[in-house]
């Protein structure tokens, strides 16, 4: 009858059929185990003390009377497998001990079809033979397929529920459409089968469970010790065996019965549990087949006979494996053997009933001391009634369980062996340690789980749950970080906080593993939360704003008659398994449903956009010349019915502003011509020549490509049926030994591409952001995260979806996120789902932005990128012609966005997302979402054809070009004074083919318009011999002054004079006397002029160095009203300095009423610097004695443009860079000239500095790195009005900021700073608020300069009590010139909304349900 041992396939190979036992298997209706009593329908006896609620305390004397079947009480055996508590000395009384049975299936199995007549009209078969060779096992991974598919179905489900719904979050409304997307995410959430009660994240957050193959799955007893499964390379070559013998064999005259299957295999029978032999009878087993996602599919049952066709016996003894035996089924149904050839299922034969009684002279039977009976059965039946079975998978871990589920109140010893009160219920916690009384190591530990990154829309991201950290000899192992915190019972816990997906490390990925609970119980959730006193749910971090609700985990109840699998899940075995496209799993073999969604951005294809794996479909592996069918279904159809309106007629130019948008799905049903833009790849290549569009690339007549085999449309409901034929030939590889790994997305056409589009005014944000939590109607604050732009108090936030306004009433702390909160009132009004989009509306009254296009510009542009265009330069951002119709031919342009698509939009709404690029990503690429967040770092985009003619976006007050033409002569830094409303503008250039000679120059504008009101004249009077090395200029009331410095050379001999100029700005004047204030023979005597404007008094003060040793800062002060001199000159101080300082030294000098303070920095040959200042009496020509400024540190230099110096009334505010980058400040008492304390130390690390005075505050702006800082200062006290710098500007993507110039307008300042990104430096700017404190206000930074040709550097802003104007160097593409601009100080900027005033969208984005199979 067989010999008993330990067989497996890798000692053994193939069972020699010759020696083995044959029986003869007697067909029965088929029997499907579900977990209850074998064979019978399924029920579970209960004992008496589970019809108690949960944690009901019961004394033992009053449940002691009740005999079980095994003659044992619950009282005296705890587990009830019929053994006395008290005799359970080596093993354990909270685990059942029962034998169980399993069969064991082993090679070789023969599966074959019986053809009646074939294709020659005679009998044949096609057969399929198993060996040794074509298994594995996959016992190590630690989880079985059905795990592994239920948790990616799982995580698809995350992903696809809670996907972000913000237009900005890179995450499409089908996240996971292009397959499983493997993580660890809701793994450590297991999977709970059981209803789930209202008190639960699950229920709380919809977390809806829609995966159920794991709990439907028979045979809940058994555990598949052995874990055998076909290797996928064996399945695949199996399954094309089977196709290509069943094409050359059968045809459509052969002839196959319905019952022509036929499957032979060799089995084992093993007990594996242990001194428990027993004797089987009238077996009964059932066929099944395990597909590639581990569900059984039932073939045929039978009861095992001997070959006299006597009822089959054998004794098993404990721990053994009985045979071999060979069983034959004949007679199966056709169709599930051929299903099962031609998909590699898995064979499985399972024991489904039996008798079982003792052996002779068993030792189990003197175990038993209180059961008489011999039916053995009674035992496991008896158990289940008190117990919950555990099963466990873990890497080489394959362990069934039935332990106890009820609890001893009155012990916490989870081994203990007497009691005297139970409780029905127990939590798997302590169910799972009473193991640890088997030996078995189990430890557990506190995790937050993070689940915003596989679904960012979901509310409660966060949890804390109790999970298992070790069991056995197998950690779990999750990148984070303990933290310790207060709980909202006041009780202090520590966890282990996940880190983000994201940021682990390819080693951390690769080590990555969880203990999952997969559960169907009664009472038990994971999710449970827990409750304090006051009901509310309690949280891990109360004081967080991002509060981690407390759930369970495994201090959830278990239940009699429950069941889980606690599984290893490995990261790695996932992504191997996802890698390795293991056959079986794919779609062509499961016909299982997938989601695919069109839109798309260059971001998520990365750097290879066309190997195969990418942002596609897996398919399956198949033949050359094999053929499938592809079936797609429209589910969503989705249109932005873009439309730029008509254009404004500038004569040279359209200009487009009237940009809207109308979201809709109520769209015409579409043709299978009009849907199937959707391509496919053989897996051999990674160029875009290697995808083929499934809709225009079909090539009936080439035998390197795919074919059309056939197509069918169901209309009504949008269902579309291809067959494609695969190729029969190949370049270079052998069509006859190869297959071909098939993938599928949809195409990249342009139409699909999230694009960035243009606002209307009316709906640009002031501040654009997302929901951080979840609302609900009732609540009042608000968690706004990702923003952009500014909230403040009293305006009106709103939540997309939701039409009703709410008043922000405060603002809270910026989180280290970036997020903060909001309280607002009235309540809220509708629910809001995490990551819905929140704004605040702008105030633009006209639009910011408008598209410009010159006369003519497509006919040049598509004549100049049509003769430079490179057919097969796929991944290159080239340029391709617009449309120049919508009337578009669709047989020779299938799938062409104009027309052919579904849709009409607007002809310049396409051209502007690029017209149609053929499905390659890089081609017309520049409105593609990846590019948002530096889509204006280098101006506003625009292209420009070879005869200057231009596409391009504007500002709708765009730069002014303030400077004449000068050719290429190299301009200086500009300045503006401003009288009213009218600005004058003072610029330095070279002289035109002299650029050893200097020439000064202005020009007046009007302040509120831009408009030029005058001529551009010359300042200097002999421009074309002298060199100006610097200018200063003041302006008091509607008179200017301007002072520069000349120096001539001839034959060796130099000399240098001071020029000062009064220009009215009411008058508009442009010629002026000069005054020479100063000229001496040796033009280095002189240096760093400067001049400033009291309330009746000019001064003008400079350096003149008396000899080698010692410098004067000198002065002279000039009455205002009639531009006289008045007095000589002042020596403001005289100072020691050094010879090397009188080229690089200099003087600042500020002016307020009858008081002008001068202030000198001399540096030495010895690397050091010195600083003194005086303040003088203008009216009375009288000054203080200098002081010596202190600092830190006098090693290095310093230089002109690191110092800036602010005077108001009684004080003034000294700030320079160190020559160690640090920044310094002084405050200096007027009129004394007194120092007030020490020096200040602002910062370190530091680029320029820009300082102001309003009233007793002092205001400093400065560049650190990317960023720009401000620092507030009582200049009463000398103390900072804030604890640390506070941030200006509103993005970090420059690689450098420079701060450039200041304005302090009421109760704002107003800074400009060069912004150098992409390697081209723009202007920006920001208004903060520095009263009551400082607050960054409007949407955040805006822009000044927008033409942006080449660099833009040094501006210069001046202003009245409304408008500013600025001006700045612009190094333009042909000629530098001075650009400028005119704003309003309340909302200033050219462009105020900035990357505000655009949005990102497909223009189409559908959603499509597909599957696929295998045809002939």
């Amino acid at each position: 009858m067989g010999c008993s041992g330990s067989w497996n396939f890798w000692d053994d190979g193939n069972v020699d059929l010759s020696k083995a036992t044959w029986l003869v298997a007697e067909k029965v209706p088929l029997i499907v185990d579900k977990g209850g009593t074998p064979g019978v329908t399924p029920t579970t006896p209960v004992n008496n003390l589970f019809t108690l609620p949960p944690g009901t305390k019961v004394k033992v004397s009053a449940l002691g009377g009740v005999i079980d079947p095994t003659g044992t009480t619950i009282v005296n055996d705890f587990d009830g497998d019929g053994i006395l508590n008290v005799n359970e000395t080596t093993t354990n009384v909270w685990v059942a001990d029962y034998p169980v049975i399993e069969a064991i299936i082993a090679p070789p199995v023969t599966m074959k079809i019986q053809i009646l007549k074939n294709s020659q009209n005679t009998t044949d078969e096609i057969t399929s033979d198993i060996t040794s060779s074509d298994f594995e096992s996959t016992k190590a991974q630690g989880s079985e397929r059905i795990h592994q598919n239920e948790m990616n179905l799982r995580t698809v489900q995350f992903q696809d529920s809670f996907a972000s719904s913000n237009e900005l979050s890179n995450s499409n409304s089908q996240s996971t459409a292009y397959g499983t997307q493997s993580g660890i995410g809701p793994v450590q959430l297991g999977l709970n089968y059981s209803s789930s009660t209202s008190n639960s994240w699950e229920a709380k957050n919809s977390v809806s469970m829609t995966t159920t193959k794991w709990a439907d799955k028979p045979f809940k007893n058994n555990i598949d010790t052995q874990a055998n499964n076909l290797k996928s390379s064996s399945a695949t070559s199996k399954a094309k065996k089977y196709r290509s013998e069943k094409t050359q064999k059968i045809n459509e005259t052969s002839q196959v019965d319905v019952n022509a299957g036929y499957v032979r295999a060799a089995l084992y029978i093993k007990n594996t549990s242990v001194n428990m032999p027993v004797k089987l009878t009238n077996i009964l087993c059932s066929l099944m087949f395990e597909n590639g996602t581990g569900d059984l599919i039932p073939i045929q049952s039978f009861r095992l006979r001997n070959d006299d066709y006597s009822l089959f016996e054998v004794n098993v003894y404990g721990g053994s494996e009985f045979g071999p035996y060979v069983v034959q089924l004949p007679g199966l149904n056709t169709a599930e053997i051929e299903n099962a050839m031609a998909a590699g299922y898995n064979p499985k034969i399972f024991i489904v009933d039996y008798e079982m009684s003792h052996v002779p002279d068993s030792n189990y039977k003197s175990s038993l001391l209180n059961f008489s009976g011999n039916n053995l059965k009674i035992i496991e039946e008896n158990a289940k009634g008190r117990t919950g079975l555990i099963r466990i998978y873990g890497p080489n871990m394959r362990q069934m369980y039935r332990v106890a589920a009820f609890d001893t109140p009155d012990s916490s010893d989870p081994c203990v062996k007497t009691a005297t009160t139970l409780s029905p219920g127990i939590t798997l916690k302590k169910a799972l340690e009473r193991l640890q009384c088997n030996g078995l190591k189990i430890e557990f530990q506190d995790y937050i789980v993070d689940l915003s990154e596989v679904a960012p829309a979901l509310g409660d991201f966060k949890l804390h749950l109790k999970g298992i950290k070790t069991l056995g000899p197998i950690p779990t192992n999750i990148p984070c970080d303990p933290q310790t915190r207060t709980g909202s019972d006041g009780v202090s816990r520590t966890a282990c906080v996940q880190k983000p997906i994201s940021t682990w490390s390819e080693e951390e990925k690769a080590n990555a593993g969880v203990w999952a609970i997969y559960s169907n119980g009664k009472y038990y959730n994971l999710t449970e939360y827990f409750r304090d006193l006051d009901d509310s749910i309690r949280t891990f971090d109360p004081t967080n704003s991002q509060k981690v609700p407390m759930v369970k985990g495994v201090d959830s109840t278990i239940w009699a008659g429950d069941y889980y699998d606690i599984v290893y899940i490995s990261f790695k075995d996932l992504l191997k398994k996802e890698a390795e496209k293991t056959f079986g799993t794919n779609p062509l073999e499961t016909q299982r449903e997938y989601k695919l969604n069109t839109s798309w951005d260059l971001n998520s294809f990365g750097k290879y956009p066309y190997d195969p794996e990418i942002k596609s479909l897996f398919l399956g592996k198949l033949g050359f010349g094999e053929r499938f069918e592809l079936n797609i279904k429209l589910d969503s159809n989705q249109y932005i019915t873009p439309d730029f309106g008509l254009p404004i007629n500038g004569g040279l130019f359209q200009y487009y502003s009237n940009f809207n948008y109308n979201i809709t799905t109520d769209l015409k049903k579409l043709s299978i011509n009009q849907v199937s833009d959707l391509e496919i790849s053989l897996g051999f290549g990674g160029e875009r020549s290697d995808w083929f569009n499934i809709g225009k690339d079909l090539d009936n007549s080439n035998a390197y490509k795919p074919k059309n085999c056939g197509r069918t449309l169901d209309y009504v409901n949008q269902t579309y049926t291809l067959c494609i034929e695969l190729p029969t030939q190949h370049e270079y590889v052998d069509p006859d030994v190869s297959l071909i790994n098939l993938y599928i997305r949809p195409s990249l056409n342009n139409a699909y591409r999230r694009t960035i589009w243009p606002l209307p005014y009316q709906d640009v944000r002031k501040m654009r952001g997302e929901l951080g939590n979840s609302v609900e109607i009732g609540e009042t604050i608000i968690k706004v995260s990702k923003s952009t732009g500014l909230a403040e108090v009293g305006e009106n936030i709103y939540i997309l979806g939701d039409p009703n306004p709410y008043s922000i009433s405060s603002i809270g702390t910026v989180s280290s996120d970036g997020s903060y909160t909001v309280t607002v009132n009235p309540a809220i009004k509708k629910n809001g789902k995490k990551t819905t989009e929140v704004f605040v509306k702008g105030s633009l009254t006209s639009p910011d932005v408008r598209l410009t296009v010159e006369n003519n510009f497509y006919t040049d542009w598509n004549t100049q990128v049509q003769a430079l265009f490179q057919p097969t330069a796929w991944n290159v951002a080239q340029y391709i012609p617009f449309s120049l119709t919508s009337s578009i031919d669709c047989n020779t342009n299938q799938f062409h966005p104009a027309n052919c698509l579904g849709v009409t939009p607007n002809l310049d709404a396409v051209n502007w997302m690029g017209a149609y690029n053929t499905g390659v990503a890089h081609w017309n690429s520049w409105a593609d979402a990846s590019r948002f967040s530096s889509f204006l770092s280098g101006g506003l985009f625009g292209l420009s054809t070879n005869s200057g003619k231009s596409y391009k976006l504007d500002a709708s007050r765009p730069d002014l070009v303030l400077s004449d033409n000068i050719g290429t002569a190299q301009i200086y830094e500009p300045k503006v004074v401003v009288s009213g409303d009218t600005a004058l503008m003072v610029y330095l250039s070279d002289q035109p083919g002299s650029p050893s000679a200097q020439v000064l120059k202005g020009k007046y504008f009007k302040v509120s318009t831009g408009e030029t009101l005058s001529s551009e004249f010359t300042i200097n009077v002999d421009p074309a011999t002298t060199q100006i090395a610097k200018f200063s200029i003041d302006i008091k009331n509607s008179k200017a002054a301007v002072v520069w410095e000349e120096s001539f050379c001839f034959e060796g001999n130099c000399s240098l004079a001071i020029y000062l100029k009064f220009f009215d700005l009411n008058s508009l004047a442009t010629s002026a006397t000069e005054k020479v204030v100063g000229a001496i023979n040796n033009s280095y005597e002189i240096a760093s002029t400067s001049v400033s404007i009291g309330d009746t008094k000019v001064i003008v003060s400079w350096n003149r160095f008396i000899n080698n040793s010692t410098c004067e800062m000198q002065a002279l002060t000039y009455n205002l009203d009639t531009e006289t001199m008045s007095g000589s000159v002042i020596v403001v101080a005289s100072v020691p300095i050094s010879l090397s300082a009188q080229s690089s030294s200099f003087l600042v000098t500020k002016a307020i009423g009858d008081q002008a303070i001068v202030t000198g920095f001399f540096n030495s040959n010895s690397n050091t610097y010195n600083v003194y200042s005086s303040v003088v009496t203008l009216s009375t020509r009288a000054k203080t004695p200098y002081v010596s400024i202190p600092r830190p540190n006098s090693t290095g230099n310093i230089s002109f443009n690191d110092v800036t110096l602010s005077i108001a009334s009684g004080k003034a505010l000294l700030s320079f860079k160190t020559p160690d980058n640090t920044l310094l400040g002084h405050i200096l008492n007027i009129p004394n000239g007194t120092l007030q304390g020490s020096y200040i130390n602002f910062d370190t690390g530091i680029s320029k500095v820009k300082n102001n005075i309003s009233g007793s505050i002092g205001l400093l702006s400065y560049s650190k790195g990317n960023r720009i800082y401000l620092r507030s200062l009582d200049l009463n006290s000398g103390l900072f009005r804030e604890t640390s710098p506070f941030l200006v500007d509103s993005t970090a993507s420059a690689t450098s900021k420079k701060i450039s110039a200041t304005l302090v307008s009421g109760t704002n300042l107003i800074s400009l700073w060069e912004h150098t990104e992409a390697g081209k430096s723009t202007i920006r700017g920001r208004s903060v608020s520095f009263s009551p404190s400082l607050a960054a206000k409007g949407p955040g930074d805006f822009f000044i300069s927008t033409a942006n040709q080449g660099n833009q550097t040094v501006p210069f802003m001046a202003g009245n009590t409304t408008n500013g104007f600025t001006a700045w160097v612009s190094q333009d593409t042909f000629q530098p010139k001075i650009r400028g601009t005119y704003f309003n100080l309340s909302n200033p900027g050219t462009l105020q909304y900035g990357m505000n005033n655009f949005f990102i969208a497909p223009m189409i984005e559908r959603d499509f349900t597909i599957w696929t199979k295998v045809t002939q």
